[in-house]
């Protein structure tokens, strides 16, 4: 794919994801210019990674092979770690969120919020919990 191009990864993702369309979608995501292959042991893997570059090269697309992790048990991707045993918020990213400055202004509270918002999906009740927050980030309304 040609550099430059303003929408290269959007156009990317999209090709990506209809090569790869006749597989589960519990062996490979796509997510940008980024292919993750996930199984459950390394025999699996081996499998589902020759089905993925089988796919890959018969539509003429290419992987650059400098940033692939091969093998691994695990990876980090875009905050989550990714594993057999599915996805979770990154232990170095939770690290932050529990040792993040005490907000004390409006702006600092929702970099907060933004940042927690990221993780909702693993929060049970999420909005509820954070709804306190929310509210202190709208502007008084003698109103309500």
């Amino acid at each position: 794919m040609p550099f430059g191009l303003v929408n290269a990864p959007a156009l990317f993702q999209r090709a990506m994801t209809l090569v790869l369309a006749s597989l589960p979608r519990e062996i490979a995501l796509v997510y940008v210019d980024d292919v993750i292959i996930f199984s459950r042991s390394h025999a699996e893997h081996l499998q589902d990674f020759c089905e993925v570059f089988t796919l890959v090269r018969a539509a003429g697309l290419k992987l650059r092979l400098e940033k692939a992790q091969i093998g691994k048990a695990q990876v980090e991707h875009l905050g989550h770690t990714v594993s057999a045993r599915g996805v979770r918020p990154s232990r170095k990213n939770m690290e932050k969120v529990k040792n993040w400055p005490t907000p004390t202004d409006r702006p600092s509270l929702r970099t907060f919020v933004y940042l927690c918002n990221y993780y909702r999906t693993f929060v049970e009740r999420f909005a509820r919990i954070a709804h306190p927050l929310n509210q202190l980030l709208h502007p008084f309304d003698e109103n309500k």
